[in-house]
């Protein structure tokens, strides 16, 4: 491997597998682990901002957006395409990571979860999209050879 695609794989690979790797870290917390760790937060943290509401919008929202830019720069699909398939893949990690919180003691797998995580994924390739166009859009519509 050379030097350049060992830092292309650091720079866009790395931040996509370290953040799953927390979501599963974070998931695979037992439920009364999880009443620890929010009891041991300092300052303490609002009730909401632990709760699944926020949770699991946030982590998959970030998930999308790596997903997002990681796909963007391996591959020549329209935006479009990179958003839907960041989307995907986010929603399947999250379907997946779900299946697995039945098997940790006191969790369970949730549809509603999965709502959330896909909502928060939905949000998070708006804003990639969002961003990408303010940072390339040039006004003639093509950047890099994709249709915008």
């Amino acid at each position: 491997m050379s030097l350049m695609s060992a830092n292309r794989f650091i720079y866009y690979w790395m931040p996509v597998i370290a953040w799953m790797g927390v979501i599963l870290l974070l998931s695979g917390f037992t439920a009364a682990r999880v009443g620890e760790v929010r009891e041991s937060l300092s300052p303490p943290v609002p009730s909401f901002a632990t709760s699944s509401l926020f949770v699991h919008p946030v982590e998959f929202g970030v998930l999308a957006v790596l997903l997002y830019r990681l796909l963007d720069a391996y591959t020549l699909l329209a935006p479009r395409y990179v958003a839907a398939f960041s989307l995907l893949i986010a929603v399947g990690f999250g379907f997946l990571d779900e299946s697995r919180q039945a098997f940790v003691l006191g969790r369970r797998f949730d549809l509603a979860d999965i709502g959330l995580d896909a909502l928060g994924a939905a949000l998070g390739v708006a804003a990639a999209l969002a961003v990408r166009r303010l940072v390339f859009d040039t006004g003639r519509g093509v950047e890099r050879g994709r249709a915008l």
